[in-house]
């Protein structure tokens, strides 16, 4: 019981925090794990039975989300974006451990499944705090990376002779 007041409290608050403060990033992801994560309660269903073999209605939330983290992961103008994605890539390895059956590995693939959500969260909200930082020290912080900076030049032309 203890563990669902914390994750939840910490999903509130950090995710509250980024949807306030945070740059555009900030803003989409918290959004899309706010959504993900009621969405996953209800496809795991009953607590009695969860993680017995694989969970094809939480893996597709799940690997949704991840698709969601590496889209903005390439186009943001930030790093924590890409440890997010790779987190959430780590977290979808755990409905595999399923497939294998045992008690033991049920029990690892549901740790696996829901470890990484402490560590994305906190990124998340360290990364709204240091959008905030770079906005106020620069008057802005760009959200996006802009492709349209990248010029690709001809070779200059030597003359010979």
């Amino acid at each position: 019981m203890t563990h669902l007041i914390v994750s939840r409290g910490l999903l509130l608050i950090c995710c509250g925090y980024a949807l306030l403060r945070g740059g555009a990033p900030e803003r989409i992801i918290a959004a899309a794990y706010l959504v993900s994560v009621p969405a996953t309660v209800y496809a795991l269903g009953p607590l009695i039975g969860r993680f017995r073999g694989f969970e094809l209605g939480a893996f597709l939330i799940d690997f949704a989300l991840f698709i969601i983290f590496v889209a903005i992961a390439l186009r943001a103008d930030r790093y924590w974006t890409l440890w997010v994605s790779a987190m959430q890539a780590s977290s979808l390895l755990g409905y595999f451990l399923g497939l294998l059956g045992t008690s033991k590995l049920n029990l690892a693939s549901a740790i696996l499944v829901q470890m990484w959500f402490y560590p994305i969260m906190v990124t998340l909200g360290i990364a709204t705090f240091r959008h905030r930082l770079r906005k106020r020290r620069y008057g802005i912080d760009s959200s996006w990376f802009d492709f349209s900076r990248l010029s690709i030049r001809p070779p200059m032309s030597v003359p010979i002779g």
